[in-house]
Formats: C-alpha cells, structure tokens, sequence
C-alpha cells in the first residue's frame, strides 16, 4: 500500500455570541484544534492580533450600547476602511438579534470620522 501526503483540511475559527446563565453576555471563541474560549470582546481574521490589541486596551465594564457600537467601529477602522458597504452591525440581547440599518451605519461612521479628524487635526496642532 502506498501512502500519498495531503494537504491539511480546512478549519475555521467562529465567534459565536450568546448569555451565560446569570444573563451576561459572551463571545465564546472556537478554534479547528477544538479550543474554545469565553471574551468580553474578541476579533478572528486576517489582523485580529491588531484589532485585539484595540479591543485590549479601550474595552470597558459596563459599557453602553452606543459606546459599544463605536468601540467596534473604531476597532474595525484600525484595519480597514470604514463604510456601510464593509460593514455590519447586529445587537444581540437577550430577546433578540437585531441588524442595524445602513443608514444608521453611515451616520455613526460619520461622526466616528468627525472625531477623528478633530483629534487627529488637534494632535497636529491645527485649529
């Protein structure tokens, strides 16, 4: 018998959001080994490490929903352009899952870019 080699199958890493028991929210990471494990926030691809760094460093205890929501944005905007044509936002809580509209997505990316050029222009000592 003969062996031939392979290739690796594909695997994929998922984020899957959901409720502990006690109602509080939590993205459970899975990996193809099988690992598996619980975050606050978390980011999977291709510049997760960058994003995670983000998340790390500016993700809050008791964060409201908007904050939230421009926590993601800028999260993303450290990786990629931002627009409603690369963008999704969903809020899950514990009723249901609901999908932002993209107008609503346009605006919120408008005044995350309002803000950063007011602080980038501020840095740069402009007026």
């Amino acid at each position: 018998m003969l062996q031939k080699g392979g290739v690796r199958p594909f695997g994929i890493a998922t984020l899957i959001a959901g409720f502990k028991n006690n109602k509080e929210i939590c993205i459970y990471q899975t990996e193809p080994s099988g690992i598996y494990a619980a975050w606050k926030a978390q980011a999977i691809g291709k510049n997760a490490k960058i994003v995670q760094e983000f998340l790390e460093k500016n993700y809050q205890e008791n964060m409201e929903q908007k904050d939230c929501i421009f926590l993601a944005l800028k999260a993303i905007f450290e990786v990629v352009e931002l627009s409603s044509k690369n963008v999704e936002v969903a809020l899950l809580t514990e009723k249901d899952l609901t999908f932002i509209e993209e107008q609503e997505i346009n605006s919120m990316i408008n005044i995350f870019n309002m803000m950063y050029i007011y602080t980038h222009d501020h840095k740069n000592g402009e007026k």
